[in-house]
């Protein structure tokens, strides 16, 4: 009777830790494609994980070829009204810093798309990039961004990076290789007015 209450015992024991075991693995394994790596703070960018972490409005979307490497997002618009939008919420910032944003694209009919990167909740705050169109073309290639972040003073994990495609429906895009890095340079200043001074004996104006 000992014998067998005790093995009895030891089963439990034994079923209870392969149980736990099995629970620890599945906690830690669940969310690892939804992580950022490294520096990037865009998780599952290169969509080796398929299209875990990344919602499709207006569209359908599936992880696949053409590709800048392995497989890519294939985005197909649904509608004629609307722009149909891919994006990946609860994305951590750095205030104040200098991001590069770098995404490798293609269009098969050379449909642009518009990115913004914001708050995902009311009230929508503009973190950095605002309808920032890109020209696609039919042939893949990439595209850079830099930017500075703004409109939060502390540490955020609340944005979203929101991918906009032209108005239509079945319009394909491909999107590969995507990434918010901080850079530690800040961005280049935007194109001004040019003055040219020459040496001339007295003051200069900007209308001379």
């Amino acid at each position: 009777m000992e014998t067998n209450a005790l093995q009895a015992k030891w089963s439990r024991i034994i079923t209870l830790t392969l149980i736990l075991g099995a629970l620890m693995v599945l906690a830690i394994a669940a969310p690892v494609s939804l992580r950022a790596s490294g520096d990037n703070a865009v998780a599952n960018g290169d969509f080796e994980n398929g299209t875990t972490g990344w919602t499709c409005k207006i569209c359908t979307v599936t992880a696949g070829s053409p590709a800048e490497s392995g497989a890519a997002a294939q985005l197909t618009t649904t509608k004629t009204t609307g722009r149909a939008q891919l994006f990946q919420n609860n994305i951590t910032l750095q205030p104040n810093t200098t991001y590069e944003l770098r995404f490798w694209g293609r269009s098969a009919t050379g449909a642009d798309l518009r990115v913004t990167l914001l708050q995902q909740a009311s009230p929508r705050t503009n973190y950095g990039i605002k309808n920032q169109v890109f020209n696609l073309t039919t042939d893949g290639q990439v595209f850079t961004y830099t930017f500075n972040t703004t409109g939060f003073n502390s540490s955020v994990s609340d944005a979203r990076l929101s991918i906009q495609a032209e108005r239509g429906k079945g319009l394909k895009y491909s999107i590969d290789g995507l990434s918010l890095i901080p850079t530690g340079s800040p961005p280049p200043p935007p194109p001004g007015r040019e003055m040219l001074i020459y040496d001339w004996n007295k003051p200069i104006t900007i209308a001379e």
